[in-house]
């Protein structure tokens, strides 16, 4: 028998799993808030994942009010290794008390896959570069942060005190954002997705190293990047993009490069 997380709540009774495909899910059944819907997963049939489980009177309600909310929630199955956003799409449940007194509900619980927060990738090449005054020469001065859906950076320079967006599909830099001016951190662990699948190790200036389920599967230089001197390394939480900050050998100025993964 094995567990799930739904939202960070254990459901430790799963009965059984199975998953399937449909043809399509409207957005406007969202009643609630705008989904934010990853696109490379919504040009294929949505996976869907039924599981059959037991729950106490207050698993039941809590599922039941996820239901309703119409939201997207988090999902992590450990046995399959699924770890996504998904939307709870119909719950079908059975009084069955009579066969366990703790866990008296027998629950059939459809869930829609919107987004997997990490994916499989095993090799990464450069999708953008471009001088940044933000960029400095100092280790971990600047940082790059990834969101969740994988369509924005916000690069943080605490050197500089300034904060830039950076939109992914259109590879678009906007100005220094006001209002905010970031503190310096001393201290950078080394970048790793979401669960811990992709871990990066920086090696001086010179080159950084990709694990995968602690194997290392690429190492990429400094001249492979199209830099002189690295600076920074940050990764996605899904792993698909990594960003990299140093000093670009064309231009001779700081600045970034992003890779993507396939």
């Amino acid at each position: 028998m094995t567990n799930i997380y739904i939202n960070d709540i254990v459901y430790d009774y799963v009965i059984d799993t199975n998953f399937g495909e449909i043809k399509t899910v409207s957005t406007p059944e969202w009643i609630n808030q705008n989904p934010e819907i990853d696109t490379n997963i919504w040009t294929k049939k949505p996976l869907i994942i039924v599981y059959t489980l037991r729950v106490t009177d207050a698993e039941k309600w809590a599922l039941d009010q996820l239901l309703t909310a119409h939201q997207q929630v988090f999902i992590e199955d450990d046995t399959y290794s699924i770890y996504a956003s998904v939307w709870v799409r119909n719950i079908n449940s059975t009084w069955a008390g009579n066969e366990n007194y703790s866990n008296p509900w027998l629950l059939e619980i459809e869930l829609v896959v919107i987004s997997l927060l990490e994916g499989d990738y095993s090799n990464w090449a450069i999708y953008d570069s471009f001088d940044d005054a933000l960029a400095s020469a100092n280790w971990y001065q600047q940082y790059a942060i990834v969101n969740r859906i994988e369509t924005t950076i916000l690069f943080i320079g605490s050197n500089t005190g300034e904060v830039k967006k950076y939109t992914i599909s259109s590879k678009t830099l906007s100005g220094v954002i006001g209002g905010v001016t970031p503190s310096q951190r001393s201290y950078e662990p080394y970048p790793n997705s979401a669960y811990g699948t992709y871990v990066i190790v920086f090696t001086s200036d010179t080159h950084i190293s990709i694990f995968k389920n602690g194997v290392l599967i690429q190492t990429l230089t400094d001249t492979d990047l199209g830099l002189d001197y690295i600076a920074s390394v940050n990764i996605s939480a899904k792993g698909k993009y990594i960003v990299v900050s140093g000093r670009i050998t064309t231009s001779g100025n700081y600045g970034w490069v992003i890779l993507v993964g396939s």
